[in-house]
């Protein structure tokens, strides 16, 4: 057990960003040989103790480690750590901040993650090396297939599909992202970002525009097809609807919360439950990559994910080709 290595991954940000470094951390884990902690208590992930990613997910063929686990053994030891200043606090549970501070990163800000994985560098020597879930990062989607759901969580999306009668492949799922639009009240630190998405689309209609042009222009779909929408802001679900009566909205507990650049930064203080949010949020994840298509803007490295995952043909739970006859 002494002798064993530790890749310990920080979460920040929302699902799109974690999955991302999730799955760059389940490479390095598996060429460097080392055991994959995940330590997503952070305050975007959750609210409560104990529901964190382990919550949530299992990585399937390789040696993981729970993090209440790992702290237990290992907390008292002094486990060195890279970088180095993560040593007296890698423990802490909510330490977004830190995250984004370059003496918490390794010296290239995570470069050398996909250098160590290519064989382009050895592997760091110390024994736990910190992903902090920010900074450079590049991923293989092939990893989503380690990705396993805990089983209360597959049946509740099966639940849903049947009750909304909802069949792998026989709908076209649109994802509008609200929160990096200045129209729905975003707030960002990225000028530059927020400054050129007010460029793109500087109203609403122009948005609502460029994404029925998206769906008209794609092949794959046919009038019969049915059309979901997904997004984090309700009011911009609605305006999409109105545009097409058919369309289903995919309702999500806190679409009306909608806070700065995401449902990520809910509060506590607005009476749904943080645990309710991941699911759904995995959820709705889980229905683009079971669709035929699906139309974003291409902003948002959730539906960003989604598409790049659904092109190797992987989903987290497989809907039934016809849930009509489900019983």
């Amino acid at each position: 057990m002494g002798q064993k290595k530790f890749t310990l991954l920080k979460g920040c940000e929302g699902f799109g960003d974690r999955l991302q470094c999730l799955l760059q951390a389940i490479e390095y884990s598996e060429v460097t040989g080392r055991t994959l902690v995940v330590d997503w208590r952070d305050e975007h992930w959750c609210h409560e103790d104990g529901k964190g990613f382990d919550n949530y997910f299992e990585i399937e063929g390789m040696e993981t480690m729970k993090i209440e686990d790992f702290i237990k053994v290992f907390r008292e030891r002094g486990m060195e750590c890279m970088p180095a200043p993560w040593s007296e606090s890698w423990h802490h549970k909510n330490e977004i901040s830190k995250c984004y501070k370059r003496e918490y990163m390794e010296e290239g800000k995570n470069e050398s993650w996909r250098k160590i994985i290519n064989g382009e560098q050895k592997d760091f020597g110390e024994e736990i090396v910190i992903h902090t879930g920010t900074g450079a990062r590049s991923c293989n989607a092939d990893y989503c297939r380690r990705l396993r759901l805990k089983e209360y969580i597959i049946q509740e999306i099966r639940t849903h599909a049947r009750q909304k009668l909802i069949n792998k492949g026989e709908y076209a799922c649109m994802h509008l992202r609200g929160g990096s639009k200045h129209f729905c009240g975003a707030r960002t630190n990225n000028m530059k970002a927020h400054i050129e998405m007010i460029k793109k689309w500087p109203t609403l209609t122009s948005y609502l525009d460029y994404l029925e042009k998206k769906f008209r222009e794609t092949s794959e779909i046919s009038d019969e097809n049915r059309l979901l929408i997904v997004s984090d802001v309700e009011k911009l679900a609605e305006s999409m609807k109105r545009r097409y009566s058919h369309a289903e909205i995919i309702e999500h507990s806190c679409s009306s919360y909608f806070e700065e650049t995401g449902i990520h930064m809910i509060r506590e203080n607005i009476g749904v439950a943080k645990e309710k949010i991941i699911k759904e949020t995995i959820r709705d994840f889980n229905l683009m990559l079971n669709s035929k298509v699906i139309i974003s803007d291409g902003s948002s490295l959730y539906s960003n994910m989604a598409k790049r995952i659904q092109r190797k043909g992987i989903t987290l739970v497989e809907l039934p080709e016809n849930t009509k006859n489900q019983k």
